[in-house]
């Protein structure tokens, strides 16, 4: 199956559309999908990571709609 990607507002998989709920954060905070990208492991939390690497990856995660990153342990 392929990875999915967000364009606009829409989510896509390798069946096309996929139906991803988005919820406000607090009262007055912004709209977030309910999948989130974990970023603790490249923080070095399981080991040393390349600060170039672990910059691609929340670049990469952004250009495919990634609305919500999780930095706590």
């Amino acid at each position: 199956m392929g990875r999915p990607c967000r364009t606009g507002m829409a989510w896509y998989g390798a069946n096309g559309p996929l139906d991803v709920q988005e919820r406000r954060l607090g009262r007055d905070g912004p709209s977030v999908a309910v999948i989130g990208f974990g970023a603790w492991p490249i923080g070095g939390g399981m080991g040393a990571v390349d600060e170039r690497d672990a910059i691609k990856t929340l670049h990469h995660a952004f250009e495919q709609g990634v609305t919500l990153v999780d930095t706590a342990e």
